[in-house]
């Protein structure tokens, strides 16, 4: 993990992944802008750069922007592109109608909600798949609406028969964006006894499974190939939805349901959030009907709970959680 310092002058920690995707990210960003000024890669310059990107991202929303700014930094950190403080300013500080709340692109075409319906149809694609990604992506599908991980968290997944604590089943997550004070915790735990002996044994064959391929050393690939294979199999059920289902569609259904259930506190502490305004902000709404059909959710650890920070709440969200005392 390095440590930086952005030009606020704070500490900044970055992962080896992070920095590897914002890499990628710059990587394509300027092979873009160099087509673009027919030029080659190494000769075109960060203002090009950043002319190119804000022309062809009017509809971007903030955080498309955000990522795009810190890969183009990166990239400057890299020495593939030299600084220009005129040129950042324009992308610090972007045109109006540019960075809206909800853009129309990447993540803004990502459904935030799966039915049983898709699930089932999605399910059967991959049955009929001969793919070597569709097995494992199928478990993951049933079983992440149920857990809510991250997708990468899934690698080093622990799945316990019998815990210290409470002697039953639960799952060990190392949790992902810890750095810079995000996370709530480098792990988290979700207690499974509230579950079915079905659910408990897709949960236990799940992290083994993904847990094998990163020992292995197959789980970004495999990753990269599932996503790809789950985008062809949408494409072709529902050629003409604007908005497809992906791998981190499930992790939105888990926080829609565990928002019927739970109080705040408990689906920050089981999604891994610091702060209990998170899954409030970025995450699928409640969905009263799919929490009466799959009230089985896991149960997040006490000591986990209490240390959600409620900052970023209203007054009106903090008034009911003190109002009702400690989190259970």
């Amino acid at each position: 993990m390095q440590q930086i310092q952005d030009t606020t002058g704070r500490e900044v920690t970055r992962t080896r992944a992070t920095e590897h995707r914002y890499a990628e990210l710059a990587r394509r960003l300027v092979a873009r802008a160099a087509r673009a000024h027919d030029c080659r890669a190494d000769c075109i310059s960060l203002a090009s750069v950043i002319e190119h990107v804000l022309n062809d991202t009017a509809r971007a929303s903030r955080a498309t922007l955000r990522q795009y700014r810190a890969a183009l930094r990166h990239a400057v950190e890299l020495g593939w592109l030299a600084p220009d403080e005129a040129a950042w300013r324009r992308i610090a500080r972007p045109p109006a109608g540019h960075g809206t709340k909800r853009g129309a692109l990447t993540s803004a075409k990502k459904s935030k909600r799966i039915t049983d319906r898709d699930l089932r149809q999605i399910d059967t694609a991959l049955r009929q798949s001969r793919s070597q990604y569709a097995g494992d992506l199928r478990a993951l599908l049933l079983v992440n609406r149920l857990i809510g991980a991250r997708i990468f968290e899934w690698r080093r997944a622990r799945f316990l028969k019998a815990h210290p604590a409470t002697g039953g089943p639960a799952l060990v997550l190392a949790s992902g964006k810890t750095s810079n004070g995000r996370g709530n915790g480098a792990t988290r735990t979700l207690f499974l006894e509230t579950m079915s002996r079905d659910e408990v044994t897709a949960v236990a064959h799940c992290a083994g499974r993904l847990a094998g391929r990163h020992n292995a050393g197959t789980f970004e690939r495999w990753q990269v190939g599932a996503a790809k294979l789950l985008q062809r199999v949408c494409r072709r059920l529902w050629p003409r939805r604007k908005r497809h289902i992906t791998l981190y569609t499930t992790r939105h259904a888990f926080a829609a349901r565990a928002k019927c259930t739970h109080s705040r506190q408990e689906v920050a502490a089981m999604m891994g959030h610091a702060a209990a305004a998170t899954a409030g902000r970025h995450y699928a709404r409640a969905l009263r009907g799919q929490a009466l059909r799959h009230s089985r959710l896991p149960r997040p650890a006490a000591v986990e709970v209490a240390t959600v920070r409620l900052a970023g709440m209203s007054r009106f969200a903090r008034a009911e959680i003190h109002s009702r005392g400690p989190a259970r």
